[in-house]
């Protein structure tokens, strides 16, 4: 029997190779431990405008997009918040997390999202693709 030296390669090592295939494969974005969450806050931050209920869906929103909803007249975020053109969404059919951001796709909208010390956080939403052009978003943090 052959004599091999040096270090064998162990379970972690070779399972991060595979993550690290993986993740190079599909430009880094998993849908795995953290989606839950991001999924989650969209999905509440959805179901919160649905029920008019803007004062508690601008709690989900990260600072920076507060202030863009707010807008330069500086209005109240949940008068704002409400009467931007974000539809209603039914379902999701994705989500993807690359590292401490999140796009959560429904039916009918794109969310973004930031992790934060306290949770994630929606950065912008009212998102619509645009070919070879980023999301155009009814807000979103600058």
């Amino acid at each position: 029997m052959p004599n091999v030296s040096g270090p064998r390669p162990t379970l972690p090592s070779a399972a991060a190779a595979v993550g690290l295939l993986l993740a190079g494969l599909t430009g880094c974005s998993v849908e795995g431990p953290g989606s839950d969450g991001a999924r989650a806050a969209a999905v509440n931050f959805h179901r919160l405008l649905t029920a008019g209920n803007g004062e508690r869906a601008c709690r989900l929103l990260s600072e920076r997009a507060v202030e863009d909803v707010r807008g330069p007249d500086d209005r109240a975020c949940a008068t704002a918040l409400t009467s931007l053109p974000i539809r209603p969404v039914a379902a999701v059919r994705s989500t993807s997390v690359y590292g401490h951001s999140a796009l959560v796709v429904f039916d009918a909208d794109a969310v973004f999202l930031a992790s934060f010390d306290d949770g994630w956080r929606v950065t912008a939403a009212g998102c619509s693709p645009r070919q070879d052009q980023p999301y155009d978003c009814a807000f979103e943090a600058g």
